[in-house]
C-alpha cells in the first residue's frame, strides 16, 4: 500500500469499510488514495458502490476532525475472550474475533474507538443503541491490545456528508462496559444448548456463507443431531 502511494507525504492510518480502502493522507494524495481503493476494493467488497464511497472517501479526508485527531490504531485484529455463563453446557470460553476500523487519540488524551459507517438504517443514538456490544468489545479488546483505557466509542457515518452530524460518540461510560456485553454469554449458552431462533434482515446479504438459507440448513442439521 505505502509503496503505491509513494506522494503521499505521511500516511498515518487506513481504514477499510463497506468496500473502499481509505487512506488517511495529505489532499496531494487523495487522488492515489482512490485510485488504490478501486483497485483493492472490488475482490474483496462486489456489492459495493466505488462512486458512493469515492464521494464519501473525499468528505472524509476533507473534514478537519479527521486529521487533528491522532490514529493510535488502524485496521486492528482485536480479540476478546468472555467467560460462559453458569447454564452454559460446554463450559468453554466464548472466543470474539474482529477488525477494529480506529483507535484516535482525542483532544484531552482520551483513546475512543471508532467504527466507520458507510451507511446505516439507523441514525444517532438509535445506531449506537444497535452497535452497542460491538463497540464494547472493541473497547475492551483494543484496551487489552494497548494496555491502556479506551474509554470512549464513536461511530463515524460517512453518508451524512457534507451536512451531517457525521460523529455520533456513545454515552456509556468505561466502568459500564462489562455490563453492557453480560448478555453475550447468555446468548451463546442458549444457542449451545440447541435453543435457536433465526432473525433474517438486511444484513443477510453481506454473509460470505450465502445469507439466511445457509444458517437455516446449519440450524437444522444442528438440532437433528442432538439427542
Amino acid at each position: 500500500m505505502e509503496g503505491r502511494c509513494g506522494e503521499i507525504a505521511r500516511v498515518t492510518g487506513h481504514v477499510r469499510q463497506g468496500g473502499g480502502h481509505w487512506v488517511r493522507c495529505s489532499r496531494r494524495g487523495e487522488r492515489v488514495a482512490l485510485q488504490v481503493a478501486r483497485e483493492l476494493a472490488p475482490a474483496k467488497f462486489p456489492l459495493a458502490d466505488l462512486d458512493v464511497l469515492g464521494e464519501h472517501f473525499q468528505h472524509y479526508v476533507a473534514d478537519p476532525r479527521n486529521q487533528a485527531e491522532e490514529i493510535v490504531l488502524s485496521e486492528a485484529k482485536i480479540h476478546l475472550d468472555l467467560g460462559p455463563h453458569p447454564s452454559d453446557p460446554t463450559g468453554l470460553p466464548i472466543y470474539i474475533d474482529g477488525t477494529l476500523d480506529q483507535v484516535r487519540r482525542i483532544e484531552d488524551g482520551t483513546l475512543i474507538a471508532c467504527d466507520i459507517k458507510t451507511g446505516s438504517r439507523l441514525y444517532g443514538g438509535d445506531m449506537l443503541h444497535e452497535h452497542c456490544a460491538q463497540l464494547v468489545c472493541y473497547q475492551l479488546a483494543a484496551s487489552q491490545l494497548l494496555g491502556e483505557h479506551v474509554r470512549g466509542a464513536r461511530i463515524i457515518r460517512t453518508a451524512d456528508y457534507p451536512k451531517g452530524q457525521v460523529h455520533h460518540d456513545a454515552w456509556w461510560r468505561y466502568r459500564d462496559l462489562a455490563g453492557l456485553i453480560a448478555g453475550i454469554p447468555i446468548v451463546v449458552s442458549l444457542v449451545r444448548q440447541g435453543i435457536t431462533w433465526e432473525t433474517p434482515g438486511e444484513w443477510c446479504r453481506w454473509c460470505p456463507l450465502g445469507g439466511h438459507a445457509y444458517c437455516s440448513q446449519i440450524l437444522s442439521d444442528f438440532r437433528s443431531s442432538r439427542p
